[in-house]
């Protein structure tokens, strides 16, 4: 073969352009390093399995698959050239364009399911066909198939390929804020979730790949409410029970085929099969000496027979043979299997045995790992090994350090690890293995105990980072509560149901307010805080009330639920009083100025905020005066005192520098952009707007991101770009609509009215000025977003002389009609 037209030869230059060693595109495709070294040299072809596999990972399109099979196997002529042969200008066929998708990435090849995937695919791929179900025993695979079909399924969507897990979920309310969060789509005030996550759908083409819905299948009908609104989706769930859905399609997956041992096979021919390749590649991983001769194969296929042929038991099992030899594993498999008789007889029988498999494997821990891997099941979505330290081992009860006992469970493969982007190892169990530890968890009498060990532990965490969020690690600490926020959920879950943890779950609640509302879980928040508020409302006042008071108040009006937040500042006022907490009640007045700036009351929010102040003044909380200026300084823009303002932020700035506290620093920029804005100096205020934008993005917060596009968006509109304004509204408007920040849509609606008045797109602007307004009123606001902001009624003066007064009143109520988010298709259509 020329050398222009050698498959190695392009071989090579693909796998080295994707970063891969010839040991890893081996691994991936289930060969040895040789062989790819081989198939480079042009020495021998691979076989068309083999070559399917290397398209798949060297990220071919699916439609051209054929064409590089035979381009690998040598099978095309040179009278009728393949579209696959190299080119002197770079690669020889079309590969994956970026896509859209957080599937994980699977280090290990999927071995002995090619027909299950091609079936999946099928199945997917079918008009009449909108969910798959995967079901089957814990361990037989479902997931792994999962992954394979959906990175398969690729290129059948223009939407992406969604992978949600499931596992850390226990509750049917959260499967489908679990998936909308997956997709970055918040709650929106007034509708439910499912309107939400439905429209935001409507006219996608996706897949959703839903892992471990068993213990969440009373969200099955929510499901069946997605396929029938949204036709362009895909469900593709795991599962071990059905759904009886009647848009169902059920998939058993079924074990890993297996030899016939009645007759004597070869090394070669055993070695085809799945399961033992499993066992063989494991039991290498652990003891790379281990040698593989023909009558250890035997011996091989007869555990994995014994295993029933589950993927999970047999890992598991080839884990030992660090410890023994195969024919002491089949021994002790098979004594297992005779003494450990059943179990449940509603128990599927490869779960009876899956079941014994691992009890089994439990049994040859040592009883201090077999203890700490027991009490590792109170940890929902992962762990760090400091966490482990102090939960599992918090009197010190093991004797040793939980790092090395961990290691060993690492090594057993009772516990999986992983390394995060901040250096910290996290760990995780699989959810079969996390099951068999919730039940000798309970077996052991221990649950309880673990589990107020474990709301200390994350209690002790939320408070801690709550000290931390204005400071110069503050990124980090978010990060960190956004890793734990599964084990949040279950601390804040055991506070509910545990008549004994109802202040621990009220202190929790308290301190998750900044994280709650920086990170956009404001519906979920309110829910938490409302939650503890009432379990606790027979309690005595305490200062942790008033914060949880607050805290409540915050998260409703930053979603414009006015009403709502001044029944929680005005009970916070109240006990601030009653229990003579001047701090409380100062924070209490603040908050209630802040409410009337919402609303426009200038006047009575400078009040309440300079009484705040001097109440700060009179305890001598320097970082509480801080804060307390920073609003004075916001009113003082509304009421046109903008020298006073000035210096409030500036002295601001200067502080939030030394402190290094990037949230704090953003807010500052923002507020000396507005200044400048409404004083006409539109060069300083982008460069502020701009400043401040990385900030908030670093931190992740959501309304900071939005704030800044939507001053942006006013700086361009005042430039007259009115391309650049619009797009800079746009995304601010949708980003408020997934954080349900009122406010913020209205602000956003009523700078695009004003972009399209300025084109004399007159009906346009009319009717966004309509659904704006609208929903000011609705909330009781004054005001857009920002002073210095698109005046809404010279907006509507224009209209009036560019339509006539009758025109006008007839689009701007339309607008009110539609509602936003109509509005705003219309505008961008």
């Amino acid at each position: 073969m020329q050398e222009d037209t050698s498959f190695g030869r392009w071989l090579q230059r693909r796998r080295t352009a994707l970063g891969l060693t010839q040991q890893e595109l081996g691994q991936h495709v289930g060969c040895a390093r040789a062989t790819i070294r081989k198939i480079e040299a042009d020495e021998r072809r691979p076989s068309r399995e083999i070559a399917e596999r290397l398209a798949i990972h060297l990220q071919v399109v699916a439609d051209e698959l054929p064409a590089f099979v035979r381009f690998a196997r040598g099978e095309t002529s040179t009278q009728q050239p393949s579209p696959f042969q190299p080119q002197p200008e770079g690669s020889p066929w079309r590969t994956r364009a970026a896509v859209l998708t957080n599937l994980p990435v699977q280090r290990r090849s999927l071995l002995g399911r090619e027909q299950e995937v091609r079936e999946v695919k099928a199945l997917l791929r079918r008009d009449d066909v909108g969910l798959v179900t995967l079901t089957g025993p814990g361990g037989i695979g479902k997931t792994r198939l999962a992954l394979q079909s959906a990175t398969e399924f690729l290129d059948d969507v223009t939407d992406g390929v969604w992978f949600v897990d499931l596992t850390p979920i226990k509750d049917a309310n959260l499967v489908l804020a679990t998936a909308a969060q997956t997709l970055g789509v918040k709650e929106t005030p007034g509708e439910s979730l499912a309107e939400t996550f439905t429209a935001y759908l409507c006219d996608k083409r996706l897949l959703l790949v839903l892992d471990n819905f068993e213990q969440v299948v009373d969200a099955a009908p929510a499901l069946a409410g997605l396929l029938q609104a949204v036709p362009g989706l895909k469900l593709l769930v795991t599962s071990r029970f059905v759904l009886h859905l009647s848009d169902e399609h059920q998939y058993p997956v079924p074990p890993l085929s297996l030899p016939d041992l009645s007759r004597q096979q070869p090394l070669e021919q055993l070695a085809q099969y799945a399961a033992v390749q499993i066992f063989i590649q494991r039991a290498q991983a652990v003891k790379p000496d281990i040698d593989i001769t023909n009558a250890v194969a035997q011996v091989v296929a007869s555990i994995c027979i014994r295993l029933d042929g589950l993927p999970l038991a047999i890992e598991l099992a080839a884990a030992r043979s660090k410890l023994f030899s195969p024919e002491v594993l089949l021994h002790q498999l098979e004594r297992r299997l005779k003494t450990v008789v059943g179990g449940a007889r509603d128990l599927a029988p490869r779960q009876q045995t899956l079941r014994n498999t691992i009890d089994w494997s439990y049994n040859l821990l040592e009883p201090i790992e077999q203890q700490l891997f027991t009490r590792l099941a109170v940890f929902t979505g992962g762990w760090s090994v400091e966490t482990a330290e102090a939960v599992c081992n918090a009197q010190h009860e093991l004797g040793t350090d939980s790092a090395v006992i961990l290691e060993a469970l690492v090594d057993k493969s009772f516990v999986h690890s992983v390394d995060i982007t901040d250096g910290e190892r996290r760990f995780t169990m699989l959810e079969t293995i996390h099951e068999y530890a919730l039940e000798q968890l309970a077996d052991a009498g221990e649950a309880a105990l673990l589990q107020r060990q474990h709301r200390d532990q994350f209690l002790h965490l939320a408070e801690t980072a709550e000290q931390q969020l204005e400071d110069r690690d503050q990124i980090l600490w978010f990060e960190r509560l956004e890793r734990e926020h599964s084990n949040l959920r279950a601390a804040l879950t055991w506070c509910q149901v545990d008549p004994a943890s109802k202040r621990q779950g009220l202190r929790l609640a308290a301190a998750l307010g900044q994280f709650w509302s920086i990170r956009g879980y404001a519906d979920e928040g309110r829910d938490w805080l409302r939650a503890a508020l009432v379990q606790t409302e027979e309690e005595e006042p305490e200062l942790v009330r008033t914060k949880a008071l607050l805290g409540a108040g915050t998260l409703a009006a930053g979603q414009g639920d006015y009403e709502a937040a001044r029944v929680f500042y005005e009970e916070g006022l109240r006990i601030s009083w009653l229990i003579t907490d001047t701090a409380g009640r100062a924070r209490s007045l603040r908050k209630l100025g802040g409410l009337a700036y919402s609303q426009g009351a200038y006047d009575r929010a400078m009040e309440l905020h300079e009484t705040s102040l001097e109440l700060f003044q009179e305890v001598g909380d320097e970082r509480e005066i801080g804060s307390t200026l920073w609003t004075i300084g916001v009113v003082a823009i509304a009421q046109g005192d903008h020298a006073r303002a000035r210096i409030i932020f500036e002295d601001r700035i200067v502080e939030h520098r030394q402190r290094g506290n990037k949230l704090g620093l953003a807010g500052a920029l923002t507020n000396l952009g507005v200044i400048a804005q409404a004083q006409g100096d539109y060069i300083q205020a982008e460069q502020c707007h701009r400043e401040s934008l990385p900030f908030y993005r670093q931190l992740g917060d959501q309304d900071g991101i939005a704030l800044a596009l939507l001053n942006l968006g006013f700086v361009a509109y005042c430039q007259s770009d009115y391309q650049m304004a619009t797009a800079h509204y746009v995304e601010s408007c949708v980003l408020h609509q997934k954080i349900g920040d009122q406010e913020g849509i209205a602000g956003a609606l009523i700078g695009l009215a004003g972009v399209a008045a300025a084109q004399a797109q007159s009906r346009r602007a009319a009717r966004l000025l309509g659904a704006g307004e609208a929903i000011l009123e609705a909330i009781g606001a004054a005001t857009a977003v920002s002073n210095g902001d698109i005046d809404p009624e010279q907006v509507a003066a224009a209209m009036r002389t560019q339509l006539g007064e009758a025109v006008f009143l007839h689009e701007r109520a339309e607008g009110r009609v539609l509602g936003p988010q109509v509005v705003l298709e219309q505008d961008l259509e």
